[in-house]
């Protein structure tokens, strides 16, 4: 991925005054500065943050590594911190986190009564409607 901006817009930004500071000769080194900027020649993933929104932005990585293969499109990658147990139950029958906790609830019963077979069949269609299941 290659963050594309110019400098201009890189020292317009800098709250920490490091390219002054490079411009003064105070930093030694600084690249696009005192070093040369060499762009990649040939990047997977562009994007330019001085025309684009950070949410633009994010949306061409993900569209980008997508189309590359290194994420399976249409999802996303998060970490939640689970408990162990709620671990030990997604990874023994591959079920969604969703499915999982609306199992559980369902397990739990309700104020009319535990769930019944026919109701839990309804629950697991619906679920699989939604795409929470396969």
């Amino acid at each position: 991925v290659h963050v594309s901006c110019p400098i201009e817009v890189c020292e317009q930004r800098d709250v920490k005054g490091l390219y002054k500071k490079a411009r003064r000769g105070e930093i030694q080194g600084f690249t696009g500065v005192s070093d040369p900027y060499e762009p990649p020649l040939a990047p997977e993933v562009v994007v330019r943050t001085d025309r684009e929104s950070k949410e633009e932005c994010v949306a061409r990585i993900m569209e980008g590594v997508e189309e590359l293969g290194y994420l399976p499109r249409g999802q996303v990658r998060c970490e939640v911190i689970v408990p162990a147990d709620l671990v030990d139950e997604l990874g023994a029958n591959g079920s969604s986190l969703l499915a999982v906790l609306a199992s559980r609830e369902a397990r739990r019963g309700r104020a009319g009564g535990p769930v019944t077979a026919e109701e839990w069949e309804k629950i697991e269609q619906r679920l699989r409607a939604l795409g929470y299941l396969q």
